[in-house]
């Protein structure tokens, strides 16, 4: 079962920086072999105490540590024990606030009584939707002064409702419902096929606006590149499953394509999946397809995912996917690599690292796999696995910390090292 994860890591402790030769390697995530854990895993990444040993008080711990800085990416804490803590994030976790300063990132949708949508602050913008299905910007995401609209072509008037971060059309096609989850970092598009009528021909269309972006398919993704030719967002491969999945068995699963078509000012975004794979008797509906926008990436990539077919590398816009998609009942194996922008503890010794993970959205498998971080060689790739730097149980959430680990990150903040994929 793939998964799709994001990551955060933390604790360090300010010192001198001290000198050392400069990392070329990577971390990269891999799947072991199967499940380790038969209980549910924990709904949210345990941040214990990483610095705590007998008797002393403890490192970081979000109950006990004080946030004493952040930015866009990062959030620093004075820990109870004297040490300072930071928090690091291959996406936005902070939003500019009306003081030039930064505050925590807010995914909840808030009403606008005047203009009828429902938004959220996003790093560098907003993301707004609109009362109806049927709107031609059903959704906006707005960074850097750029936007980009989507909407559903034949959609119904359906009324879209909003709980937390997730807006939902009822019946916006014959027997389909259409769903968003906004996180800071993605848009998760989920088109809901409740039934054999929704299939149609397999085929939805979405009309994009991309403004002073350009779109193109590239492999089985599409790249969004501002005017100097880096890609700034993206949707991922589709992924389809049905509702086969119960008492331990995985749903059905296929993938789908993308085709693009200049319509005027806007492009028509064409999604495809198997139509006959979507009308065999052995589909369990609802069938939820599930293209995603993702945004708000390095000038340089920091997750690389590749696949075990040794296709290209999808860079940034998989994020980090692991396990075994299996597509068709086809075995698909993913591992991922990733990397930080340790600038903020540059000048810093790093007494302890951990790399908290936690799944995103609803696709993959809440079940426990042990997963293990190691040392990318060169160059990368999907067999790019070097020495094993720590391993742990991930479902929903998982954790995993070693000193090996700790002594990789120290290595590298130390030597300054922020362009290890070069």
């Amino acid at each position: 079962m793939a998964v799709a994860l994001v990551v955060t890591m933390a604790q360090v402790i300010v010192s001198h920086l001290s000198s050392g030769a400069k990392t070329q390697a990577v971390p990269l995530l891999s799947p072991a072999s199967g499940p380790t854990l038969d209980s549910p895993p924990r709904p949210a990444a345990d941040y214990g105490p990483l610095a705590g040993t007998g008797g002393a008080r403890p490192g970081f711990d979000l109950n006990s540590s004080k946030e004493s800085g952040r930015s866009e990416r990062s959030v620093q804490y004075t820990n109870a024990n004297g040490t300072r803590s930071v928090v690091l994030s291959p996406v936005p976790v902070s939003v500019p606030d009306t003081r030039g300063g930064w505050a925590p990132a807010e995914t909840k949708l808030t009403e606008d009584k005047s203009s009828k949508t429902a938004s959220a602050a996003i790093a560098g913008g907003r993301v707004g939707f609109a009362s109806a299905g049927d709107d031609s910007s059903l959704v906006r995401i707005e960074r850097n002064g750029t936007a980009v609209t989507m909407a559903l072509r034949g959609a119904d008037k359906s009324h879209r409702t909003v709980t937390d971060s997730t807006v939902t059309c009822t019946n916006v096609l014959a027997g389909t419902d259409l769903t968003y989850a906004l996180s800071q970092g993605e848009v998760k598009e989920s088109l809901i096929v409740k039934s054999p009528t929704g299939v149609g021909d397999g085929r939805w269309v979405f009309r994009m606006n991309t403004g002073a972006l350009s779109p193109k398919v590239q492999g089985d993704t599409v790249v969004l590149t501002d005017a100097s030719g880096a890609v700034v967002a993206g949707l991922p491969p589709v992924s389809v499953w049905d509702s086969a999945g119960a008492n331990g068995k995985s749903p059905a699963r296929a993938g789908g394509s993308y085709s693009l078509a200049p319509q005027g000012d806007s492009w028509l975004l064409t999604i495809s999946v198997d139509k006959k794979w979507l009308t065999d008797k052995a589909r369990r509906f609802p069938v939820t397809i599930d293209p995603t926008y993702t945004y708000g990436y390095d000038t340089q990539p920091s997750t690389i995912a590749y696949k075990s077919d040794g296709s290209a590398g999808c860079e940034n816009t998989c994020g980090i996917a692991i396990g075994n998609s299996r597509p068709n009942d086809q075995n698909l194996l993913w591992r991922s690599g990733f990397r930080f922008d340790f600038t903020p503890v540059t000048g810093k010794t790093v007494v302890g690292a951990r790399l908290d993970f936690q799944r995103t959205g609803t696709d993959g498998t809440s079940k426990s796999f042990t997963s293990t971080v190691s040392q990318a060689s060169s160059p990368l790739g999907y067999g790019a696995v070097g020495q094993a730097l720590a391993s742990g149980p991930i479902g929903d959430a998982g954790s995993v910390q070693s000193k090996t680990l700790t002594d990789f990150v120290a290595g590298r903040v130390a030597a300054n090292d922020n362009n290890a994929w070069s």
